[in-house]
Protein backbone atom coordinates (compact mmCIF):
# COMPACT_ATOMS: atom_id res chain seq x y z
CA UNK A 1 0.00 0.00 0.00
CA UNK A 2 1.55 3.45 -0.88
CA UNK A 3 0.10 6.88 -0.05
CA UNK A 4 0.54 8.90 -2.41
CA UNK A 5 -0.33 12.36 -0.96
CA UNK A 6 -1.95 14.15 2.04
CA UNK A 7 -6.05 14.15 2.76
CA UNK A 8 -7.49 17.27 1.66
CA UNK A 9 -10.11 19.10 3.60
CA UNK A 10 -12.91 17.73 1.92
CA UNK A 11 -11.50 14.10 2.46
CA UNK A 12 -10.81 14.92 6.10
CA UNK A 13 -14.33 15.77 6.32
CA UNK A 14 -15.47 12.89 4.93
CA UNK A 15 -14.08 11.09 7.16
CA UNK A 16 -15.05 13.34 10.35
CA UNK A 17 -18.45 12.42 9.14
CA UNK A 18 -18.32 9.05 9.80
CA UNK A 19 -20.50 7.73 12.45
CA UNK A 20 -20.28 5.42 15.05
CA UNK A 21 -23.08 3.29 12.42
CA UNK A 22 -21.04 3.55 8.86
CA UNK A 23 -17.72 2.88 8.01
CA UNK A 24 -15.96 3.49 4.48
CA UNK A 25 -14.36 1.14 2.12
CA UNK A 26 -14.11 0.80 -1.93
CA UNK A 27 -15.70 -1.90 -4.23
CA UNK A 28 -13.92 -5.10 -4.87
CA UNK A 29 -14.89 -6.37 -8.45
CA UNK A 30 -17.22 -3.16 -9.18
CA UNK A 31 -20.76 -2.43 -8.55
CA UNK A 32 -23.00 -5.14 -7.29
CA UNK A 33 -20.32 -7.48 -5.89
CA UNK A 34 -21.34 -9.65 -3.41
CA UNK A 35 -20.06 -12.26 -0.82
CA UNK A 36 -21.57 -15.16 -2.98
CA UNK A 37 -19.35 -13.55 -6.31
CA UNK A 38 -16.77 -13.79 -3.88
CA UNK A 39 -17.11 -17.18 -2.30
CA UNK A 40 -16.68 -18.44 -6.15
CA UNK A 41 -13.94 -16.50 -7.08
CA UNK A 42 -12.62 -17.98 -3.38
CA UNK A 43 -13.43 -21.72 -4.31
CA UNK A 44 -14.89 -23.97 -1.38
CA UNK A 45 -15.70 -27.33 -0.64
CA UNK A 46 -18.86 -26.19 1.03
CA UNK A 47 -22.05 -25.95 -0.90
CA UNK A 48 -23.88 -22.27 -1.10
CA UNK A 49 -26.62 -23.83 1.46
CA UNK A 50 -23.72 -25.09 3.66
CA UNK A 51 -22.19 -21.79 3.45
CA UNK A 52 -25.83 -19.88 4.17
CA UNK A 53 -26.82 -22.46 7.07
CA UNK A 54 -23.80 -20.87 9.21
CA UNK A 55 -23.66 -17.51 7.58
CA UNK A 56 -27.32 -16.24 7.04
CA UNK A 57 -27.82 -13.94 3.76
CA UNK A 58 -24.06 -13.86 2.96
CA UNK A 59 -25.29 -14.47 -0.78
CA UNK A 60 -26.62 -10.82 -1.54
CA UNK A 61 -24.28 -9.16 1.02
CA UNK A 62 -21.76 -6.74 -0.49
CA UNK A 63 -18.36 -7.49 -1.51
CA UNK A 64 -15.94 -4.61 -0.13
CA UNK A 65 -12.11 -4.67 -0.52
CA UNK A 66 -10.68 -5.15 2.61
CA UNK A 67 -7.07 -2.87 1.35
CA UNK A 68 -8.70 0.48 2.65
CA UNK A 69 -11.28 0.66 5.27
CA UNK A 70 -12.19 3.62 7.64
CA UNK A 71 -14.37 3.85 10.61
CA UNK A 72 -14.32 5.09 13.90
CA UNK A 73 -13.56 3.12 17.19
CA UNK A 74 -17.51 2.04 18.29
CA UNK A 75 -18.21 1.03 14.52
CA UNK A 76 -14.91 -0.98 14.25
CA UNK A 77 -15.67 -2.48 17.92
CA UNK A 78 -19.00 -3.60 16.63
CA UNK A 79 -17.46 -5.17 13.38
CA UNK A 80 -14.78 -7.18 15.44
CA UNK A 81 -16.98 -8.92 17.68
CA UNK A 82 -18.84 -10.12 14.32
CA UNK A 83 -15.76 -11.07 12.98
CA UNK A 84 -14.12 -13.07 15.76
CA UNK A 85 -17.30 -14.29 16.50
CA UNK A 86 -17.41 -16.41 13.25
CA UNK A 87 -13.82 -16.51 12.25
CA UNK A 88 -13.30 -20.24 13.10
CA UNK A 89 -16.39 -20.98 10.60
CA UNK A 90 -15.00 -19.04 8.06
CA UNK A 91 -11.32 -20.50 8.39
CA UNK A 92 -13.31 -23.99 7.90
CA UNK A 93 -15.07 -23.09 4.93
CA UNK A 94 -12.35 -21.09 2.75
CA UNK A 95 -8.65 -21.53 2.57
CA UNK A 96 -7.94 -18.87 0.58
CA UNK A 97 -6.41 -15.91 2.09
CA UNK A 98 -9.07 -13.06 0.39
CA UNK A 99 -11.77 -15.18 3.15
CA UNK A 100 -10.66 -12.07 5.58
CA UNK A 101 -11.80 -9.60 3.97
CA UNK A 102 -14.54 -11.67 2.96
CA UNK A 103 -15.49 -12.21 6.41
CA UNK A 104 -14.80 -8.36 6.89
CA UNK A 105 -17.75 -7.33 4.61
CA UNK A 106 -20.18 -10.15 6.21
CA UNK A 107 -19.22 -8.99 9.92
CA UNK A 108 -19.96 -5.28 8.79
CA UNK A 109 -23.00 -6.37 7.45
CA UNK A 110 -24.58 -8.25 10.20
CA UNK A 111 -23.25 -5.70 12.92
CA UNK A 112 -25.50 -2.80 11.16
CA UNK A 113 -23.17 -0.89 9.85
CA UNK A 114 -23.62 1.24 6.73
CA UNK A 115 -21.20 1.34 3.93
CA UNK A 116 -20.08 4.83 2.64
CA UNK A 117 -18.43 3.59 -0.80
CA UNK A 118 -15.53 4.96 -1.60
CA UNK A 119 -14.27 5.93 -5.09
CA UNK A 120 -10.92 5.33 -6.57
CA UNK A 121 -9.43 8.47 -5.67
CA UNK A 122 -9.63 7.18 -1.99
CA UNK A 123 -8.32 3.90 -2.90
CA UNK A 124 -7.62 1.65 -5.91
CA UNK A 125 -5.90 -1.98 -6.21
CA UNK A 126 -6.26 -3.23 -9.78
CA UNK A 127 -7.02 -7.10 -8.74
CA UNK A 128 -9.75 -6.50 -11.26
CA UNK A 129 -8.11 -4.41 -13.72
CA UNK A 130 -7.86 -0.74 -14.24
CA UNK A 131 -11.14 1.10 -12.99
CA UNK A 132 -12.70 3.69 -15.31
CA UNK A 133 -10.81 7.24 -14.66
CA UNK A 134 -7.56 5.42 -13.77
CA UNK A 135 -4.42 6.63 -15.51
CA UNK A 136 -0.95 6.78 -14.70
CA UNK A 137 2.00 9.50 -14.73
CA UNK A 138 5.42 7.83 -14.38
CA UNK A 139 4.61 5.57 -10.75
CA UNK A 140 1.67 7.95 -9.80
CA UNK A 141 -1.49 6.59 -10.07
CA UNK A 142 -4.20 9.40 -10.82
CA UNK A 143 -8.29 9.33 -11.01
CA UNK A 144 -9.49 11.61 -12.90
CA UNK A 145 -6.13 13.62 -13.09
CA UNK A 146 -5.42 13.62 -9.48
CA UNK A 147 -2.93 11.07 -7.82
CA UNK A 148 -5.23 8.42 -5.44
CA UNK A 149 -4.90 8.70 -1.97
CA UNK A 150 -4.13 5.02 -1.25
CA UNK A 151 -3.05 2.56 -4.32
CA UNK A 152 -1.43 -1.03 -3.88
CA UNK A 153 -0.63 -3.72 -6.70
CA UNK A 154 0.04 -0.44 -8.82
CA UNK A 155 2.60 -3.16 -10.54
CA UNK A 156 0.23 -4.60 -13.06
CA UNK A 157 -1.04 -1.26 -13.90
CA UNK A 158 2.82 0.48 -13.83
CA UNK A 159 4.45 -1.96 -14.83
CA UNK A 160 6.99 -1.68 -11.87
CA UNK A 161 8.00 -4.43 -9.48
Amino acid sequence: MMLQRPLNTAEMASLDALTDASYAAGMNAGPGDTLADEARRMGTAYSDVEIDRVMPGYAAMACINGGWIAARREAWQKLYREYMARHDLTDAIFEHKSRVQWLISYAAAVAGLTRITVSPNWHCHFHYGVPDGVTRDGRTVLYRGWPVLWTHVQERFTGGS
